[in-house]
């Protein structure tokens, strides 16, 4: 801007709206990012409360889901050894990443 002018110049306001905008676009993967791994979260808190309720179920023999058995993106697993159940659930999380949680419940 020259000594006296009021305002910016055209070429001063596109510099500006130019360097925001390359801004913007560098942080758009870093927010792509971790918008997937908020979902992965979300999506792990979920499976973990539905393996304790599942935990629960079990230990006082009212399960409901089979071996194998899926809910939405969940799938189960259980399997008996010595004195109680492993009880899994895996799935794929939004990030495109398999994950698993098990559980060893023993019983009353």
């Amino acid at each position: 801007m020259k000594n006296g002018e009021k305002g910016m110049t055209l070429v001063e306001a596109v510099a500006a709206l130019s360097l925001l905008s390359l801004i913007c676009l560098m942080f758009l993967p870093i927010y792509s990012t971790c918008t997937k791994e908020h979902h992965a979260v979300n999506e792990t808190k979920t499976a973990l409360y539905l393996l304790e309720k599942e935990a629960y179920q079990t230990r006082d023999h009212l399960s409901t889901a089979p071996s194998g058995g899926k809910e939405d993106i969940y799938t189960w697993e259980k399997n008996s050894r010595g004195a109680g159940t492993d009880i899994c659930v895996s799935w794929e999380g939004a990030n495109h990443r398999h994950y698993e949680k098990c559980l060893f419940v023993l019983e009353k």
